[in-house]
């Protein structure tokens, strides 16, 4: 139901997408993205020094990683750097079922990939990860793919082939809105599977008490709308103790919840994870850097979360943030931080894990995120504060109602703090500008 519920909002959000009817820009796939073939298999130079897990054909499935029966062979330093697998990279059958593909969201810690295998890195300024898979298994669905192949006895999608096919690119709103779309309908799919347990495992517990001869109901009914307002342990006390049905009636369930602080910390915990994840192999990248991409993830994507962010968050630093955050990742065993590493977070057993919560989370903003940490993959600590800096200056002016000027801006930024007297202020123009061209700048200015 719920699979037949993303088709039918994809073909009413982008429409047939053979015919694209719709009339969307379309253009080569060469032109939005990027790709390669992974390693040849060649049984005679493993020496087995450098075994990692890769994925091959059979791995990859419409729209999802299969992890069992990875196999291992060579990749050297360089073969790594050459073959590695970013979040958000496609992964696309090159023979067999061609164009079968899924998003990896890096689910195993250093896995690569075969011949057998596209790696497509998409600009996401232009296409999302996620309506990309689904065009293609729509597109193969409506025989877009069969006939893009021709008559060709043992088809294979080359690279040329690839790059060359024409792909529809709807605006990135919409896509974004499709992603958003998706996520809801993940959720729904979780909340439907926690509710077939419960009602498997409520069963289950009626059938043992029943069978055992405690099932008792003292000229009392249970309905199952009244079983399901009680958590399990409840509903199996009352029917145990029908006397007490009354008393236990009129209780509200007994429900733990987190307040909505520790839930909003959590989320925060869990969207500082996805920033190491992506950028903890990076020389550049440490907890400054960590702070203010996290500050501009969320101001621009206006989360609704009940963060504060003290002035030194924004610029220079805020310890007491990073110390809570540092805990939260060491606690999960997602991320260890070592200061005097030069590479400062380290994955830990569990590293990787967060990427459910994540997807939950912050489906809807992903690709904003997505697309900050790419600007600022490579970025100097020192130039990410200014831009964090810059864009809270940018909020004050828009709270205050002030008119917005360069100079004012330049000022309030110096003002900020003494450490900011250490950047030039050509360099923080030559920022300020960079921010324009990329569009990081708070609504109103």
């Amino acid at each position: 139901m719920l699979d037949e519920l993303v088709k039918s909002k994809f073909l009413e959000m982008f429409g047939d997408p053979v015919k694209n009817e719709k009339g969307w820009e379309v253009k080569r796939l060469g032109e939005v993205s990027s790709s390669r073939l992974g390693k040849m298999l060649d049984g005679k130079k493993d020496t087995g020094n450098f075994h990692k897990p890769y994925l091959r054909n059979t791995n990859v499935q419409w729209l999802q990683i299969d992890l069992d029966d990875l196999l291992v062979m060579d990749f050297s330093p360089k073969e790594q750097e050459e073959f590695s697998l970013n979040y958000g990279d496609i992964l696309m059958c090159e023979g067999g079922e061609i164009g079968r593909c899924a998003i990896w969201k890096g689910e195993l810690q250093d896995c690569y990939f075969q011949k057998a295998l596209h790696r497509i890195r998409l600009d996401i300024e232009e296409l999302s990860p996620f309506y990309f898979v689904h065009y293609f298994y729509f597109f193969s669905q409506f025989g877009g793919l069969e006939r893009f192949m021709g008559a060709a006895t043992i088809p294979h999608l080359t690279g040329e082939k690839l790059r060359e096919m024409k792909i529809p690119i709807p605006p990135v709103k919409l896509q974004n809105h499709f992603v958003e779309l998706l996520g809801n309908i993940e959720r729904q799919r979780i909340l439907n599977i926690q509710s077939l347990r419960s009602s498997e495992t409520m069963y289950t517990s009626l059938s043992q008490k029943a069978f055992r001869g405690e099932l008792t109901f003292a000229n009392e009914t249970y309905s199952l709308k009244e079983f399901k307002s009680l958590d399990s342990d409840r509903a199996q006390e009352t029917i145990s103790h029908p006397k007490e049905r009354t008393a236990a009636k009129s209780k509200k369930p007994k429900i733990i919840e987190l307040k909505p602080t520790n839930v909003d910390f959590y989320r925060r915990t869990v969207l500082a994870a996805e920033i190491v994840w992506q950028l903890h192999k990076e020389p550049t990248f440490g907890h400054l850097k960590l702070q203010k991409l996290l500050f501009l993830c969320i101001r621009t994507s206006n989360m609704q979360l009940p963060v504060h962010f003290s002035q030194q968050a924004m610029g220079p630093y805020d310890p007491q943030l990073m110390r809570s955050i540092d805990k939260q990742l060491h606690e999960k065993k997602w991320f260890l931080y070592d200061k005097d590493k030069s590479l400062k977070y380290e994955p830990l057993s569990n590293a990787g894990q967060h990427q459910a919560d994540f997807q939950k989370y912050y489906s809807s903003e992903q690709e904003n995120i997505f697309s900050l940490i790419k600007k600022f993959r490579t970025t100097k600590s020192d130039t990410v504060e200014i831009v964090a800096t810059l864009y809270a200056c940018l909020e004050n002016m828009i709270e205050q109602k002030e008119t917005f000027s360069e100079s004012l801006l330049l000022k309030k930024f110096y003002d900020w703090s003494d450490r900011k007297k250490v950047f030039d202020e050509l360099e923080v123009r030559r920022v300020f500008q960079r921010m324009k061209d990329y569009g990081i700048l708070p609504k109103g200015i």
